[in-house]
Protein backbone atom coordinates (compact mmCIF):
# COMPACT_ATOMS: atom_id res chain seq x y z
CA UNK A 1 0.00 0.00 0.00
CA UNK A 2 1.21 3.47 -0.85
CA UNK A 3 2.73 4.99 2.30
CA UNK A 4 1.02 8.32 1.63
CA UNK A 5 -2.43 6.68 1.43
CA UNK A 6 -1.73 4.67 4.57
CA UNK A 7 -0.73 7.81 6.44
CA UNK A 8 -3.92 9.58 5.29
CA UNK A 9 -6.05 6.67 6.55
CA UNK A 10 -4.30 6.76 9.92
CA UNK A 11 -4.94 10.50 10.21
CA UNK A 12 -8.59 10.03 9.21
CA UNK A 13 -9.04 7.24 11.77
CA UNK A 14 -7.46 9.45 14.44
CA UNK A 15 -9.88 12.27 13.61
CA UNK A 16 -12.88 9.92 13.77
CA UNK A 17 -11.77 8.58 17.15
CA UNK A 18 -11.23 12.11 18.45
CA UNK A 19 -14.72 13.21 17.32
CA UNK A 20 -16.30 10.15 18.97
CA UNK A 21 -14.43 10.87 22.23
CA UNK A 22 -15.72 14.45 22.20
CA UNK A 23 -19.32 13.64 21.24
CA UNK A 24 -19.89 10.41 23.19
CA UNK A 25 -20.00 11.90 26.72
CA UNK A 26 -22.46 14.60 25.66
CA UNK A 27 -24.64 12.14 23.75
CA UNK A 28 -24.54 9.63 26.63
CA UNK A 29 -25.54 12.35 29.10
CA UNK A 30 -28.42 13.37 26.82
CA UNK A 31 -29.68 9.76 26.63
CA UNK A 32 -29.34 9.32 30.41
CA UNK A 33 -31.20 12.56 31.16
CA UNK A 34 -34.11 11.63 28.92
CA UNK A 35 -34.37 8.08 30.28
CA UNK A 36 -34.41 9.49 33.81
CA UNK A 37 -37.04 12.03 32.76
CA UNK A 38 -39.29 9.24 31.47
CA UNK A 39 -38.79 7.28 34.70
CA UNK A 40 -39.75 10.25 36.90
CA UNK A 41 -42.81 10.94 34.76
CA UNK A 42 -43.87 7.32 35.22
CA UNK A 43 -43.76 7.97 38.99
CA UNK A 44 -46.07 10.98 38.49
CA UNK A 45 -43.28 13.32 39.53
CA UNK A 46 -43.13 16.52 37.51
CA UNK A 47 -40.57 19.27 37.88
CA UNK A 48 -40.46 21.33 34.69
CA UNK A 49 -39.96 24.83 33.32
CA UNK A 50 -40.67 26.82 30.17
CA UNK A 51 -36.97 27.85 30.15
CA UNK A 52 -34.88 25.30 32.07
CA UNK A 53 -34.62 21.64 31.12
CA UNK A 54 -32.55 18.54 31.93
CA UNK A 55 -30.21 19.13 28.99
CA UNK A 56 -29.25 22.73 29.93
CA UNK A 57 -31.42 24.72 27.55
CA UNK A 58 -29.53 27.51 25.74
CA UNK A 59 -31.23 30.73 24.62
CA UNK A 60 -30.17 34.25 23.64
CA UNK A 61 -31.97 37.61 23.59
CA UNK A 62 -30.81 40.74 21.78
CA UNK A 63 -33.44 43.37 22.65
CA UNK A 64 -31.47 45.30 25.29
CA UNK A 65 -29.91 48.74 24.87
CA UNK A 66 -27.41 48.16 27.70
CA UNK A 67 -28.25 51.29 29.68
CA UNK A 68 -31.44 50.52 31.61
CA UNK A 69 -32.48 47.62 33.85
CA UNK A 70 -33.20 44.49 31.79
CA UNK A 71 -35.66 41.79 32.86
CA UNK A 72 -37.14 38.50 31.73
CA UNK A 73 -39.48 35.99 33.32
CA UNK A 74 -39.84 32.22 33.36
CA UNK A 75 -41.86 29.61 35.24
CA UNK A 76 -40.82 26.61 37.30
CA UNK A 77 -43.64 24.07 37.45
CA UNK A 78 -44.80 20.99 39.29
CA UNK A 79 -46.85 19.79 36.36
CA UNK A 80 -46.44 18.18 32.97
CA UNK A 81 -49.39 20.06 31.49
CA UNK A 82 -52.68 21.55 32.67
CA UNK A 83 -54.18 18.10 33.25
CA UNK A 84 -51.19 16.26 34.71
CA UNK A 85 -49.97 17.77 38.00
CA UNK A 86 -48.63 16.85 41.42
CA UNK A 87 -50.97 17.36 44.39
CA UNK A 88 -48.44 18.58 47.00
CA UNK A 89 -46.29 21.65 47.58
CA UNK A 90 -42.80 21.25 46.16
CA UNK A 91 -39.70 22.99 47.53
CA UNK A 92 -36.68 23.62 45.34
CA UNK A 93 -33.42 25.55 45.29
CA UNK A 94 -32.85 28.14 42.58
CA UNK A 95 -29.33 29.27 41.68
CA UNK A 96 -28.70 32.17 39.31
CA UNK A 97 -25.20 33.29 38.35
CA UNK A 98 -24.13 36.18 36.14
CA UNK A 99 -20.76 35.35 34.64
CA UNK A 100 -19.74 38.96 33.92
CA UNK A 101 -20.29 40.08 37.50
CA UNK A 102 -18.07 43.14 36.99
CA UNK A 103 -20.49 44.53 34.39
CA UNK A 104 -23.90 44.08 36.01
CA UNK A 105 -25.77 43.16 39.20
CA UNK A 106 -28.35 40.42 39.35
CA UNK A 107 -31.71 40.61 41.18
CA UNK A 108 -34.59 38.18 41.57
CA UNK A 109 -38.29 39.21 41.72
CA UNK A 110 -37.75 42.97 42.07
CA UNK A 111 -35.31 45.68 41.01
CA UNK A 112 -36.15 48.15 43.80
CA UNK A 113 -33.94 46.76 46.54
CA UNK A 114 -36.59 44.52 48.14
CA UNK A 115 -35.41 41.56 46.13
CA UNK A 116 -32.68 38.99 46.43
CA UNK A 117 -29.48 40.58 45.17
CA UNK A 118 -26.49 38.82 43.69
CA UNK A 119 -23.46 38.37 45.94
CA UNK A 120 -19.93 39.47 45.12
CA UNK A 121 -19.40 36.33 43.05
CA UNK A 122 -22.48 37.21 40.97
CA UNK A 123 -24.55 34.33 42.36
CA UNK A 124 -28.00 34.20 43.95
CA UNK A 125 -29.06 30.99 45.71
CA UNK A 126 -32.54 30.89 47.24
CA UNK A 127 -35.09 28.38 48.48
CA UNK A 128 -38.45 28.60 46.74
CA UNK A 129 -41.74 26.69 46.71
CA UNK A 130 -44.28 25.65 44.11
CA UNK A 131 -47.72 25.58 45.72
CA UNK A 132 -50.02 22.71 44.79
CA UNK A 133 -52.84 25.22 44.30
CA UNK A 134 -50.93 26.83 41.41
CA UNK A 135 -48.36 24.22 40.29
CA UNK A 136 -46.31 27.17 38.97
CA UNK A 137 -43.72 29.47 40.50
CA UNK A 138 -43.06 32.56 38.33
CA UNK A 139 -39.50 33.87 38.54
CA UNK A 140 -38.50 37.32 37.29
CA UNK A 141 -34.84 38.11 36.75
CA UNK A 142 -33.50 41.69 36.67
CA UNK A 143 -30.07 42.79 35.44
CA UNK A 144 -28.82 46.25 36.34
CA UNK A 145 -25.70 47.41 34.42
CA UNK A 146 -22.94 48.98 36.50
CA UNK A 147 -22.18 51.27 33.58
CA UNK A 148 -23.52 51.72 30.06
CA UNK A 149 -22.68 48.60 28.05
CA UNK A 150 -21.51 49.03 24.44
CA UNK A 151 -23.18 47.54 21.38
CA UNK A 152 -22.61 43.79 20.83
CA UNK A 153 -21.50 43.26 24.45
CA UNK A 154 -23.07 40.11 25.91
CA UNK A 155 -23.83 38.88 29.41
CA UNK A 156 -24.25 35.22 30.31
CA UNK A 157 -26.59 33.92 33.00
CA UNK A 158 -26.46 30.37 34.32
CA UNK A 159 -29.70 29.16 35.91
CA UNK A 160 -30.24 25.96 37.88
CA UNK A 161 -33.22 24.63 39.80
CA UNK A 162 -32.94 21.51 41.97
CA UNK A 163 -35.55 19.63 43.96
CA UNK A 164 -35.27 16.48 46.09
CA UNK A 165 -38.95 16.03 46.94
CA UNK A 166 -39.53 13.13 46.72
CA UNK A 167 -37.05 12.51 43.90
CA UNK A 168 -33.98 14.48 42.95
CA UNK A 169 -34.14 16.37 39.69
CA UNK A 170 -32.04 19.19 38.24
CA UNK A 171 -33.02 21.49 35.38
CA UNK A 172 -30.76 24.14 33.87
CA UNK A 173 -30.52 26.94 31.33
CA UNK A 174 -27.83 29.24 29.97
CA UNK A 175 -29.15 32.63 28.87
CA UNK A 176 -27.05 34.96 26.70
CA UNK A 177 -28.21 38.58 26.64
CA UNK A 178 -26.76 40.68 23.83
CA UNK A 179 -26.68 44.46 23.58
CA UNK A 180 -28.24 44.35 20.14
CA UNK A 181 -29.50 47.93 19.88
CA UNK A 182 -27.80 50.97 21.41
CA UNK A 183 -29.71 52.87 24.12
CA UNK A 184 -33.07 51.43 23.07
CA UNK A 185 -34.93 48.58 24.72
CA UNK A 186 -37.93 46.82 23.26
CA UNK A 187 -40.38 44.03 23.96
CA UNK A 188 -43.23 42.56 21.96
CA UNK A 189 -46.40 41.68 23.87
CA UNK A 190 -48.67 39.14 22.22
CA UNK A 191 -50.72 35.99 22.79
CA UNK A 192 -52.36 33.29 20.72
CA UNK A 193 -55.58 34.53 19.05
CA UNK A 194 -54.75 38.17 19.74
CA UNK A 195 -55.63 40.44 16.83
CA UNK A 196 -52.34 42.29 17.05
CA UNK A 197 -48.89 42.25 18.65
CA UNK A 198 -47.77 45.35 20.55
CA UNK A 199 -44.23 46.70 20.30
CA UNK A 200 -43.01 48.55 23.41
CA UNK A 201 -40.09 50.85 22.59
CA UNK A 202 -38.06 52.80 25.16
CA UNK A 203 -35.28 55.29 24.39
CA UNK A 204 -33.02 55.42 27.45
CA UNK A 205 -30.76 58.04 25.84
CA UNK A 206 -31.28 61.71 26.70
CA UNK A 207 -31.20 62.62 22.99
CA UNK A 208 -33.73 62.06 20.22
CA UNK A 209 -32.82 59.12 18.01
CA UNK A 210 -33.90 57.67 14.68
CA UNK A 211 -35.61 54.29 14.88
CA UNK A 212 -35.87 51.89 11.93
CA UNK A 213 -38.30 48.97 12.11
CA UNK A 214 -38.27 46.24 9.47
CA UNK A 215 -40.65 43.29 9.21
CA UNK A 216 -42.33 40.83 6.86
CA UNK A 217 -45.74 42.22 5.75
CA UNK A 218 -46.84 38.68 4.89
CA UNK A 219 -46.79 37.98 8.65
CA UNK A 220 -47.64 41.31 10.31
CA UNK A 221 -48.70 44.81 9.22
CA UNK A 222 -48.23 48.06 11.05
CA UNK A 223 -51.24 49.93 12.46
CA UNK A 224 -51.41 53.09 10.33
CA UNK A 225 -54.18 54.58 12.49
CA UNK A 226 -51.48 55.53 15.01
CA UNK A 227 -50.87 59.30 15.10
CA UNK A 228 -47.18 58.54 14.56
CA UNK A 229 -47.98 57.56 10.99
CA UNK A 230 -50.04 60.58 10.00
CA UNK A 231 -49.79 60.86 6.20
CA UNK A 232 -49.28 64.61 6.51
CA UNK A 233 -45.89 63.86 8.13
CA UNK A 234 -44.80 61.24 5.58
CA UNK A 235 -41.56 62.27 3.82
CA UNK A 236 -39.02 60.65 1.52
CA UNK A 237 -36.14 61.36 3.91
CA UNK A 238 -35.93 62.39 7.56
CA UNK A 239 -34.50 65.89 7.79
CA UNK A 240 -35.86 67.58 10.92
CA UNK A 241 -35.10 65.87 14.24
CA UNK A 242 -37.61 68.07 16.05
CA UNK A 243 -40.46 67.10 13.73
CA UNK A 244 -42.93 64.21 13.51
CA UNK A 245 -41.57 63.10 10.16
CA UNK A 246 -41.59 59.45 9.19
CA UNK A 247 -40.62 57.43 6.12
CA UNK A 248 -41.79 54.13 4.70
CA UNK A 249 -40.46 51.45 2.36
CA UNK A 250 -42.91 49.30 0.42
CA UNK A 251 -42.55 45.62 -0.43
CA UNK A 252 -42.07 44.26 -3.97
CA UNK A 253 -45.81 44.46 -4.66
CA UNK A 254 -45.82 48.17 -3.74
CA UNK A 255 -48.93 47.47 -1.63
CA UNK A 256 -47.63 46.93 1.89
CA UNK A 257 -45.12 48.66 4.13
CA UNK A 258 -42.10 46.56 5.11
CA UNK A 259 -40.03 49.24 6.88
CA UNK A 260 -40.59 52.54 8.70
CA UNK A 261 -38.29 55.19 10.16
CA UNK A 262 -39.17 57.88 12.67
CA UNK A 263 -37.78 59.95 15.52
CA UNK A 264 -38.11 58.87 19.14
CA UNK A 265 -37.44 61.55 21.75
CA UNK A 266 -34.89 60.97 24.47
CA UNK A 267 -36.09 59.39 27.72
CA UNK A 268 -39.42 58.50 26.10
CA UNK A 269 -41.35 55.39 25.12
CA UNK A 270 -43.78 54.39 22.40
CA UNK A 271 -46.28 51.57 21.80
CA UNK A 272 -46.96 50.46 18.22
CA UNK A 273 -49.49 47.85 17.15
CA UNK A 274 -48.90 45.31 14.40
CA UNK A 275 -51.87 43.38 13.02
CA UNK A 276 -51.24 39.65 12.67
CA UNK A 277 -52.03 37.76 9.47
CA UNK A 278 -52.11 34.48 11.41
CA UNK A 279 -53.62 35.02 14.85
CA UNK A 280 -52.68 31.53 16.05
CA UNK A 281 -49.00 32.59 16.29
CA UNK A 282 -47.66 34.24 19.43
CA UNK A 283 -44.92 36.75 18.56
CA UNK A 284 -44.04 37.64 22.17
CA UNK A 285 -40.39 38.70 22.52
CA UNK A 286 -38.38 37.78 24.43
CA UNK A 287 -39.99 34.39 25.00
CA UNK A 288 -38.35 31.63 27.05
CA UNK A 289 -40.71 28.95 25.73
CA UNK A 290 -38.61 26.72 23.48
CA UNK A 291 -41.69 26.00 21.34
CA UNK A 292 -42.47 29.67 20.69
CA UNK A 293 -41.97 31.58 17.45
CA UNK A 294 -39.36 34.02 18.77
CA UNK A 295 -37.37 31.33 20.60
CA UNK A 296 -36.83 29.52 17.30
CA UNK A 297 -36.81 32.45 14.87
CA UNK A 298 -35.86 35.53 16.87
CA UNK A 299 -37.89 38.71 16.99
CA UNK A 300 -40.50 39.19 14.24
CA UNK A 301 -39.36 42.84 14.19
CA UNK A 302 -35.85 43.97 13.24
CA UNK A 303 -35.14 47.23 15.07
CA UNK A 304 -32.16 49.51 14.63
CA UNK A 305 -31.17 52.90 15.97
CA UNK A 306 -29.60 55.23 13.40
Amino acid sequence: MNKKIKKQRVILLFIVILVVIIILPTFSRYIYNNIKESYLNSKQFYFTSDLLNVNNNKVSFSNWGGNSVYSFEFNVNSKLNELTKVNYDMNYELTCTIVEKDKATLFIDSENGNSTEGKEDGTIKIERSILSSQNTDPVKVYIRPKQKLPLNTSLTLKLKAVTTEPYKKEILATVKIIIGITDTDYTIVDSVNSEYAVLNLANSNKDTTTIKISYDPDKIRIDLTDDLFNLNNLVSNLTDINSKQWTRTLDSTQKYIKEVKFYLKGQSSKKIRFYKIDRTIDYTYPNTDENSYSFNNGSILKIKME
